[in-house]
């Protein structure tokens, strides 16, 4: 038997697959304090993106770069840039008993929104209370499975596959709750070309979009508020109800010492994570050009 300091030893990796790149960072350690002893960030000879993924290419450059002695480690999460995903907001049906139903009204909300493009793609639902709506997620099912035959032929256990958005949904949530916030919240991703714009009320989320940035990216968000506002009079009504509405931002891209001005929100900086953020100096690149 393993002595009890060896069980609660981590040897992971966090593997962010973004459209032109991938992170990957190894992190060692004992549970919850652990520490990174290597990081790499990759550059793609061919962009991958969710409306054609050369599956493998990107099986190609996983298989190639985490081959390496140093990338191998027990375990690994994967982070999916918000360019793969497409998210919804799954509203409460007290009609919906099985799992079945589950997946049948999930599946219409996405072929409703997306269109059929996205029936066969991976969907799952967050964890929410008994008469909350949930956040959904699809995921091309191509990817999930190239991902998981990777690590598997490497006998890397993986342990998770999330898309970003979700990790900053934690984020703000841990600050809504720190700075007591009001309980009408706005959350904005912008990364990798993608804009994820939110609202969060009494904390159940009502509406969700994820959309291609634009070049005026502040004009775009005003935009698409104004907009659902006139065609969704729930929503409408949920942010007439205000005075003071909070933005929550995230956008790594973005100097934390630039002042940003959003409408007539109060824009409250969520932490920028390296993984997502531009280049720095001293990160180590290394550029693979698949034949």
């Amino acid at each position: 038997m393993l002595p009890h300091w060896l069980n609660v030893m981590t040897d992971e990796l966090n593997v962010c697959i973004r459209p032109n790149s991938l992170v990957i960072r190894r992190f060692k350690g004992v549970a919850g304090k652990t520490h990174c002893i290597d990081q790499q960030k990759i550059m793609m000879k061919k962009a991958v993106d969710h409306r054609d993924v050369e599956v493998a290419y990107l099986a190609k450059v996983l298989h190639t770069t985490l081959s390496q002695a140093r990338w191998q480690a027990k375990t690994a999460r994967v982070v999916l840039a918000n360019s793969f995903v497409r998210y919804a907001v799954l509203p409460w049906n007290p009609v919906i008993k099985t799992d079945e139903e589950k997946q049948g009204y999930l599946q219409h909300l996405f072929v409703s929104l997306y269109g059929d493009v996205v029936k066969s793609w991976n969907k799952t639902i967050s964890p929410s209370g008994f008469g909350q709506p949930a956040v959904a997620s699809a995921i091309p099912t191509p990817l999930i499975q190239t991902i998981d035959e990777i690590f598997a032929s490497l006998a890397i256990q993986l342990l998770s596959i999330q898309p970003y958005l979700m990790s900053v949904m934690n984020d703000a949530i841990a600050v809504i709750k720190s700075q007591q916030l009001q309980s009408l919240c706005w959350l904005t991703v912008i990364s990798d070309g993608r804009l994820c714009l939110g609202l969060m009320s009494e904390g159940q989320w009502l509406w969700l979009k994820n959309v291609q940035q634009e070049s005026d990216v502040i004009g775009q968000i005003e935009l698409l508020i104004q907009r659902e506002r006139l065609i969704n009079s729930v929503f409408d009504k949920a942010v007439q109800q205000r005075y003071e509405q909070v933005m929550l931002l995230h956008w790594p891209d973005i100097s934390v010492s630039s002042a940003i001005k959003i409408g007539s929100y109060r824009i409250i900086r969520l932490p920028s994570s390296k993984l997502f953020a531009k280049e720095q100096p001293d990160t180590q690149v290394a550029r693979l050009i698949a034949s």
